[in-house]
């Protein structure tokens, strides 16, 4: 992925100088890991509404589609009916495209029995990139995990998820790093990773037995959720017990 220089001096990711709204998506929000299930699937839904279309189109109407589809609340999306379709096709604001609306529906409807059964949408999310975030910064259309995560998405009901779908929301929220090297965002998205990691295993009372092992950023972040992962407590006197990197 290709660098390129702002007139504030900032070297960044080429795309973001698609306007204002898509710098200060760049600078603020891309590569930020979001741990919420709510966050995960509105995003999520915004990307099944960029298939085939470019993100700052979306991204333009953000507000919009938050407002026309009650602040993505899955419970209230899963029950629309022929009054609410119709209300949604004739809103110029958002992108009135009748398959995609449909799929925002049965989408919700999926989502919520994928919760029900998984109980969290981020930690199932986690298996297809075993457990540890992508750290790449090449920028590829998609990869295996995407794709993987697709047939996932696919097989549980979801609609517009293919894998380039799915990779542009990997790269959103923090399950993929991809800004590019020397990208001034590149090392505190970074930097977001570790804390994220360290946040989790102090809430776990985990901290002061895991800082006794030094660890890198990627054996950190897998640690992190194999802990997670495991129903049962992790024995450290062994080390991070990672086991060829198996959860």
């Amino acid at each position: 992925m290709d660098v390129a220089l702002g007139t504030d001096g900032r070297p960044r990711c080429a795309w973001a100088y698609g306007g204002a709204a898509m710098t200060a998506y760049h600078d603020e929000e891309w590569g930020v890991p979001v741990q919420d299930d709510a966050e995960l699937w509105a995003k999520l839904m915004l990307d099944t509404f960029q298939a085939g279309l470019s993100w700052r189109v979306v991204l333009e109407k953000r507000a919009h589609f938050r407002e026309a589809f009650d602040g993505w609340n899955p419970q209230r999306i899963a029950a629309y009916g022929p009054e609410k379709l119709a209300e949604l096709m004739n809103n110029p604001a958002i992108i009135r495209n009748r398959a995609k609306i449909l799929a925002a529906i049965s989408n919700a409807r999926a989502f919520l029995a994928l919760q029900e059964r998984e109980g969290s949408f981020r930690l199932w999310l986690m298996q297809f990139v075993d457990y540890r975030p992508l750290i790449d910064g090449t920028g590829p259309a998609t990869t295996p995990e995407a794709r993987r995560m697709s047939q996932a998405l696919k097989a549980r009901g979801f609609k517009f998820t293919g894998p380039i779908v799915c990779y542009a929301f990997m790269q959103a929220t923090g399950f993929a790093m991809d800004h590019a090297p020397g990208c001034f965002r590149a090392a505190p998205c970074t930097a977001l990773l570790r804390q994220s990691v360290r946040s989790r295993v102090t809430s776990m009372g985990l901290l002061q037995q895991a800082s006794q092992f030094v660890v890198t950023l990627d054996e950190s972040v897998h640690f992190a959720f194999v802990i997670e992962k495991r129903a049962a407590p992790l024995d450290f006197r062994g080390g991070l017990g990672l086991e060829g990197g198996q959860g």
